[in-house]
Order: C-alpha cells, then sequence, then structure tokens
C-alpha cells in the first residue's frame, strides 16, 4: 500500500474543476479603506443572482460583512467526486485583533478558521458533502469589526480528499501518549508522523505510519523533549493534506508550589519579589496584597471597584467576554470574575444568554465583627437600552463555591445603590451577583464594608501578574510606611489537557507569604544623625556591650553629652 501510495503523491495532480469563483469586482462603491455605508443585502440578488447575505457593504471591488452578517452564495451542483470540494477565500480582519472567519458548506460543514492581524489571507478548506444543490456561506465570528472579503472559490477534483481533524491527546505522561484525530468518511486509513523537532529539522519517532483507526498509542518517548504530530487521511488514490500541528502536552493534575523568598530592592513604592524553580512549571502567578493597619474601630471598606478601566462597549452595543474569565483586566483589584458577562464602558454587564451570569467579588477574610458585613451595589437593569424593573440574587459564597447566603433584591427603574446584609462571613469568602433573567444588569460599582478593631490589618488582593522567571518588580505602590505595608505568594502553572481534550493551566496552591515592608533603619545611623555622642547596649539582664548582640532583646540607651536622650527596647 505504502509503494501505492508513493506512486500517487508522486504522479501530477489533476486540474481542478473549477465549479465557481467570484472576485466581487463589480462592487466599486467604496474603498477598502473607507467603505460604503450603505447596506446593499437587499439589492445584493441584483448583481449576483440567488446571492443573499446581510450587513453587506461595498468596498471598491471588495465586500465588507459587518458583525453578525453573512455572504451566501447561490446554489450550485457540487455532487462530482463524491461532494469533496476545495472552498478558497481571501479575506481579512477588520480588526488589529483578528477574528474567526466562519465557512459553511450547505447544512453538512462548518469551518472556523482564525486570523491572528488585519492582513488579506487566503483560507483553504476541503471538505465532503457536496451534493447537486450546495452553496458556500461566509460569515464573521467573534470579529467584533467584520470581515473584508476579496474572492470565493469552489473547486473539485479526484485529488482531494477531506483532512482529518488532529485532536490534543487525553493521554501523555511524557515517555507516551496518545495520537487521536477525528474520522473522514470514506478514509480507507490514515498516514501518522510523529516527531521532536531540532532546529528547522524533524528527528521522527513515526513517518507515514499507516494506521486504520482514528488513534494511536506512541511509546519509548525520551521525557526530556517536546513532541508533535500530524495526520492524513487516503481512500487508497487520493490523498489528504497534513492535518493542523499538534503539541503533545503533559497530562497532569497538579503542580508544586514555589518557595517564595524574601524581597529585595524595597523601597516606599516598590520592591522585586523572589521566588524558587519548580520542576515542569512554564510560568507562575505572583499575587501581591496590600496591608493596611486599622488605626481606630469602626466600618471600613474593605474593596471596593468601580469599572472604570471598562472603557469598550455601551448600553446598547455591548462587547462581550469570554463564557467565563478573570476580570484582572479590568478592575483595581485582582480575583473578580465573571460568567456570561458583557461590557459596557464603565460598568459590567451580566446576560445570561437563558442560563445564569454571575460577577463574584476577589476572596476575601470576612470573619471579623461574627461574620457580619454589608455589600452595596450600584445597579441597574435594562432592556434594549431602557431601564426596567427586574430582580437579582446576591449570594455570600465560600472558597468550595458553596452559597452561605442569598438575599433576593429587586431592582427599580435606573442606577441605584443597593445595601445588602450578610452574617456568615468566613475566613475565606466572595460577594457574588447573579441574575436568570431575559434582560442585562448593569454593575456599576461595588463595595464591602465590615466594622473592624482599631489594630486590625485589612489584607486586600491588589493584582495578579503572569511571569515566566523567578523573580518580578513590582511598582508604582501607594508609599509604604507604619500602617501600610504588602505581601506576596506565588504560584506555579503548567499547560495540561482536560477530559475533552481542551488545553488548560493547572495552578499550584499559593506559596508561602513574604511581607514587605520599609527597613528599619540602624540604631547607628539613626543616632548619627541626631548628633548622637554615644550608644551603649545592654542586654535584658543588664550587660552592657559595645556592639548589640544579634537575635536577641536589647535595651539601648542613646547619650548626647552625657545625658540621657532615649531609652528603647530593640531587636
Amino acid at each position: 500500500m505504502m509503494i501505492a501510495l508513493a506512486a500517487v503523491m508522486t504522479m501530477g495532480a489533476a486540474e481542478p474543476t473549477l465549479i465557481f469563483s467570484e472576485d466581487f469586482s463589480a462592487f466599486t462603491e467604496g474603498t477598502e479603506q473607507t467603505p460604503s455605508t450603505t447596506d446593499i443585502s437587499t439589492k445584493l440578488s441584483q448583481t449576483l443572482k440567488g446571492w443573499s447575505g446581510k450587513n453587506l457593504y461595498q468596498a471598491g471591488g471588495k465586500l465588507l460583512i459587518g458583525d453578525n452578517g453573512y455572504l451566501q452564495s447561490s446554489r450550485y451542483n457540487m455532487s462530482a467526486n463524491s461532494g469533496i470540494v476545495r472552498i478558497t477565500v481571501r479575506v481579512k480582519s477588520m480588526a488589529a485583533t483578528g477574528g474567526v472567519v466562519r465557512v459553511k458548506l450547505g447544512y453538512t460543514t462548518t469551518k472556523d478558521m482564525y486570523v491572528f492581524d488585519n492582513e488579506w489571507h487566503t483560507l483553504s478548506l476541503v471538505t465532503a458533502g457536496g451534493t447537486s444543490s450546495s452553496y458556500v456561506r461566509v460569515e464573521p465570528y467573534i470579529t467584533y469589526e467584520g470581515i473584508m472579503i476579496d474572492e470565493i472559490k469552489v473547486e473539485t477534483s479526484a485529488d482531494f480528499f477531506p483532512v482529518p481533524e488532529a485532536l490534543q491527546p487525553t493521554k501523555a505522561d511524557g515517555t507516551s501518549f496518545t495520537a487521536r484525530w477525528s474520522r473522514v468518511s470514506g478514509a480507507k486509513s490514515y498516514l501518522l508522523d510523529v516527531y521532536a523537532k531540532s532546529g528547522n529539522d524533524r528527528d521522527y519517532v513515526l513517518h507515514n505510519d499507516t494506521v486504520t483507526t482514528t488513534s494511536r498509542k506512541v511509546t519509548g518517548l525520551d521525557a526530556s523533549k517536546k513532541y508533535y504530530y500530524v495526520v492524513r487521511a487516503t481512500n487508497g488514490t487520493a490523498v489528504s493534506d497534513y492535518s493542523d500541528e499538534i503539541e503533545v502536552i503533559k497530562v497532569v493534575s497538579s503542580i508544586d508550589a514555589p518557595v517564595a523568598t524574601p524581597a529585595t530592592g524595597v523601597t516606599e513604592t516598590g520592591f522585586t519579589a523572589n521566588w524558587k524553580s519548580v520542576p515542569d512549571a512554564e510560568l507562575y502567578k505572583l499575587n501581591v496584597y496590600k496591608n493596611t493597619r486599622i488605626t481606630s474601630t469602626g466600618l471600613t471598606t474593605l474593596l471596593s471597584e468601580d469599572f472604570s478601566r471598562v472603557t469598550k462597549g455601551t448600553f446598547t452595543s455591548v462587547e462581550f467576554g469570554r463564557l467565563q474569565e478573570y476580570l484582572d483586566d479590568y478592575t483595581h483589584q485582582s480575583g473578580w470574575y465573571g460568567v456570561n458577562h458583557v461590557f459596557a464602558a464603565g460598568t459590567i454587564g451580566l446576560s445570561p444568554y437563558g442560563g445564569e451570569a454571575t460577577l463574584t467579588t476577589p476572596y476575601l477574610d470576612l470573619s471579623s465583627d461574627g461574620g457580619k458585613l454589608q455589600a452595596t451595589i450600584n445597579m441597574a437593569a435594562q432592556q434594549f437600552g431602557q431601564d426596567i424593573v427586574d430582580t437579582v440574587q446576591v449570594q455570600l459564597v465560600d472558597a468550595q463555591n458553596q452559597v452561605l447566603e442569598s438575599v433576593i433584591q429587586p431592582l427599580t427603574a435606573g442606577f441605584k445603590p443597593y445595601m445588602v446584609n450578610f452574617t456568615k462571613g468566613a475566613a475565606s469568602t466572595a460577594v457574588r451577583v447573579c441574575y436568570t433573567g431575559k434582560n442585562k444588569v448593569f454593575i456599576d460599582d461595588m463595595a464591602i464594608a465590615q466594622v473592624l478593631p482599631a489594630g486590625y490589618e485589612v489584607v486586600a488582593p491588589l493584582h495578579s501578574t503572569e511571569i515566566e522567571g523567578t523573580q518580578a518588580d513590582v511598582t508604582g505602590l501607594d508609599p509604604m510606611g507604619e500602617n501600610v505595608s504588602y505581601s506576596y505568594t506565588v504560584q506555579s502553572a503548567c499547560r495540561s489537557v482536560d477530559y475533552t481534550g481542551e488545553i488548560i493551566y493547572v495552578y499550584s496552591e499559593a506559596s508561602n507569604l513574604i511581607k514587605v515592608e520599609i527597613p528599619s533603619t540602624g540604631v547607628d545611623e539613626r543616632v548619627a544623625t541626631k548628633g548622637v555622642k554615644r550608644v551603649t547596649y545592654f542586654d535584658l539582664a543588664g550587660r552592657g556591650s559595645a556592639m548589640p548582640h544579634e537575635g536577641i532583646n536589647i535595651v539601648v540607651t542613646l547619650y548626647t553629652d552625657g545625658t540621657t536622650s532615649a531609652t528603647k527596647m530593640v531587636k
């Protein structure tokens, strides 16, 4: 079989048969830089018979497909060669960050293709599923500013065969893994390549290895090397292109915590955090905390967030976040977490999509005052940009995500501050706003306060940063002093794969806590600035010395011209 395949691959491929090609040269209004602002969706079929779309704009011989829009071809006969066709599109994202171009062949195939910038890209897809009456549909997906399209072309050939989708291994221990891929209809076998990389060269473990199933266990690997694989499908005559390359990632459930070491380079407004490396760690997460000592007993704000760092979206045109994510890029303190959330400048919105949307504060020590605390939330419910009456649930949750208390909070029309009291605060608890309605709830400001005694030190999360090395500079802090200091912990992290094949990061427990304070000035240095003539040290047994004994408490009596000016216990 391998000899036959080699013969097939060395033969000149037959010229593909063109089914249709469209370059949109008839749409001359506007330019690529400044597209027309007139939607031509309803008039598209006057120029391209049978074509349809939504949010379409001319762009000087190209078309702009706006967000939530699409471009759909007329129906063509794509049944030749068992319905296998190659779809080629030339597109570019209008957003500098790129996006996803979704290409559909009728109801049979949907393929999302990524672009990572706003340059022109030619994307190609070979797929089965063509019929005697098939269409191609192109639409922007996760792009926010639409996509521009310059060409759609569909071809068929007996040499075309669909590419299998290589899947991330869910079983990989460093010395072995199980390669896996999607089934291709009509495939008689698959050709698997497994290799490590040495510069631009590949060191093959398997090369054109013939597999008749959709998985293959690979053993005897070197745990110190990184491995990759690609796969092709064949029906015995045609051979597909290579799949996307898969990097084999070791599957782990935990990783050791690092050991944090004392800060160096400490100034009033910054320091360098340090820690020891951990085997297998690919990055570290530095968690910085601000410690504030309360000078008098009273109601103290432990957390306050106004979401002013949210600068995108509006109430009528929100920006969607990920389905769930930490919101550190949008908040002044790290640890806020959103699920089914949206952004509207200056606010975080909850938009459940038929499920549940939540906004959770960072976890805090709320055990003081018998667990009593007060949450103040400025929020409003809206429907299509109009204030409405609705209801949310405000919950107190523990570190295991268990609900300790829950309050149903009615919302009147318009933004208003709502005060919610809880009585079961604990050492690691958070306040969560939960919304399950059909509209959107926007949160403009949120604060947590608690009665604290004088001398209590409030430890508040300041920010978290992911670092590849074993130290990081922390700058721009509020000045340290008698009542303000900082502390930090570090977590190690590495990639792993969950049971679905998705790449995830596994984080360790937090390291030991390192407290950072302004170094105290040495005794001799302090007294020298005051014109002191002589310093005598006495230990607690009354023994005098010209030098202090390291690590014991001593009484320092300072003399100026023979007169005692100060007596202080120091270490």
